[in-house]
């Protein structure tokens, strides 16, 4: 079944939409999935083919081929992002100052 948005509707909307139903989707798919291939992680991650492979190369994302064919851990895309959210708490916003 192909994922792809129709080509009449492609061109009647937002890139920035396209590519966050493209990311939807992509989530979606692999929400049950143990293993997904780079194109869905890099849908997942939000980030180019580039920076993926980058992320494969450093160790931060676990991988194995099998025959030509590349798949990436769910879980290690979640300890990866689990541990940047760690890096960059979340504070409380700063109190507004009323005018007047």
């Amino acid at each position: 079944m192909d994922q792809a948005i129709p080509h009449s509707f492609a061109r009647s909307i937002d890139p920035a939409d396209a590519r966050a139903i493209k990311r939807m989707r992509a989530e979606l798919a692999s929400a049950e999935a143990l293993l997904v291939r780079p194109a869905v992680a890099e849908a997942m991650l939000g980030c180019s083919h580039k920076q993926l492979y980058g992320l494969l190369n450093s160790g931060e994302l676990q991988s194995f081929a099998e025959g030509r064919r590349r798949f990436i851990t769910v879980q290690s895309i979640r300890d990866y992002l689990a541990r940047k959210l760690a890096a960059f708490p979340i504070r409380a916003p700063k109190p507004r100052r009323r005018s007047g």
